[in-house]
């Protein structure tokens, strides 16, 4: 149940949705998104972190200057969250790949709408 309750969570925060926005036309560095939003780029890594772990993002690592860093781009155009209320499980489904990650939460998905 955590687990679902953190994705909707995530996926409903305004600064996520801007993220997403800017991940959806190009690959950019956590620096480049926060610059753009005028955020702590902390605060953009660690929700980067949050979607790579749910395969709503994904990321490469790229040489800039001396260092390695990490890319990150959206995974997919479009993906597809499947809320079961009896078994209690959220399935996110990807567009292109149609590839389905489980989350099964420890209670019911119903008192995530509580």
């Amino acid at each position: 149940m955590e687990d679902a309750r953190k994705l909707m969570k995530l996926i409903l925060d305004p600064t996520t949705m801007e993220i997403l926005d800017l991940a959806i036309k190009e690959k950019m560095y956590p620096s480049q998104i926060a610059g753009r939003m005028n955020k702590s780029k902390s605060l953009v890594v660690t929700k980067l972190n949050e979607l790579e772990s749910y395969g709503i993002v994904k990321s490469s690592f790229a040489r800039k200057g001396r260092s390695i860093v990490k890319k990150f781009e959206l995974q997919d155009e479009e993906i597809t969250i499947h809320v079961n209320f009896i078994h209690g499980a959220v399935k996110i489904r990807e567009k292109k790949r149609n590839k389905k990650v489980t989350i099964k939460p420890s209670e019911r998905v119903r008192e995530l709408l509580r």
